[in-house]
């Protein structure tokens, strides 16, 4: 779903990351100059960003550093000529279909009208930059929660810092891209909307309307249809951990959504995507189907797509990271347990 130019950035980023992860690096240095910096702010001021955007790319982002960005293209050009240095074009840069290269092939028009053009674009980026710390201090803090960012309603009263927050609980999910102000628009109006109600943004962003939160989530690729025997190890395809426990639990209700079940009864059990068809014996008696169980539960609809169930059949023995079936209960008499964990 995804631009070839934003597919490309995001693999970048992805080896960049890995790179200081495994400490290769400490930061990483990119190549922006002050001519990126001006095509950025103008494609964003094209797409109605707002103060935030017109901040353009910071010298220093983390372990990220841009030390060039006060040097024009033309500098660096001369440079390499003037110390026989060799570079290598992207073919794709002639490429008009792309924005920033169409405006890329602007600028020299831009610039013989307007000379200053790269110090103005700087200043307007360096007051934007002392405006949006001001701001800073002024918006809203959210929460984060199992890799979703919620936000109170009531804090998306002020448009400004409404938007604001937005975008910085975006950015806590890896969006990294300018947000448009329209999407912002369709986000505050979900917040006034009923609960339940939600909508797809741009950057495969979700917002859901949940009691008095909006949640903001990144939607991810289709859950595969694998199965996975059931028995000790880590399993991330489907993102669970599975532990045989020494002795048995003393408190069998984990804060952390560590399930603990019986060996009895697991042996011929496999871990796999709920499907149409499911159902769980409820602890009390009685069966129901895994929907309205879920339903009962208060399980966001949303995230149920993504749930891991351990299963026999039809039959759920436990959901991961939410509950289990009365078959798989650990007893008094229980022999041995094994604990499930949501990584």
């Amino acid at each position: 779903g995804l631009t070839l130019e934003q597919g490309a950035r995001e693999l970048r980023y992805s080896f960049f990351d890995a790179l200081l992860e495994e400490g290769f690096c400490v930061y990483i240095a990119l190549a922006h100059h002050r001519d990126d910096q001006v095509e950025t702010v103008l494609m964003r001021i094209f797409r109605g960003t707002g103060i935030r955007g017109l901040q353009g790319m910071k010298k220093q982002n983390g372990r990220y550093l841009r030390p060039l960005l006060d040097v024009t293209r033309e500098e660096i050009t001369a440079y390499c000529k003037a110390h026989g240095l060799s570079f290598v074009e992207d073919a794709s840069n002639e490429d008009e279909a792309y924005s920033r290269n169409f405006i890329r092939s602007q600028l020299s028009v831009l610039s013989a009208r307007f000379p200053s053009l790269g110090q103005a674009v700087a200043r307007l980026s360096k007051n934007a930059c002392e405006v949006e710390s001001y701001l800073d201090a002024q918006t809203p803090k959210y929460e984060v929660y199992d890799g979703e960012v919620y936000i109170k309603t009531s804090d998306l009263v002020n448009t400004l810092l409404a938007k604001r927050v937005i975008i910085k609980g975006a950015e806590e999910l890896g969006v990294k891209q300018d947000i448009e102000d329209r999407h912002l628009k369709a986000a505050l109006e979900l917040a006034s909307s009923e609960s339940g109600k939600y909508l797809m943004l741009t950057h495969g962003l979700n917002v859901h309307r949940q009691g008095d939160m909006i949640v903001l989530s990144k939607r991810r690729p289709a859950a595969k249809d694998i199965e996975i025997p059931f028995g000790e190890g880590e399993y991330p395809e489907l993102g669970v951990r599975v532990r045989l426990l020494e002795k048995l639990p003393e408190n069998l209700k984990a804060e952390d959504g560590t399930l603990y079940v019986s060996a009895d009864g697991v042996e011929d059990a496999v871990f796999r995507r709920r499907k149409v068809g499911d159902y769980i014996n409820k602890f009390g008696g009685g069966r129901k189907n895994l929907g309205d169980y879920l339903t009962d539960k208060k399980y966001p609809l949303r995230k149920r797509a993504e749930l891991t169930v351990l299963a026999c059949g039809n039959r759920i023995l436990a959901v991961v990271g939410v509950d289990i079936s009365s078959d798989v209960a650990v007893r008094e008499d229980s022999e041995r347990a094994y604990a499930i964990e949501k990584i």
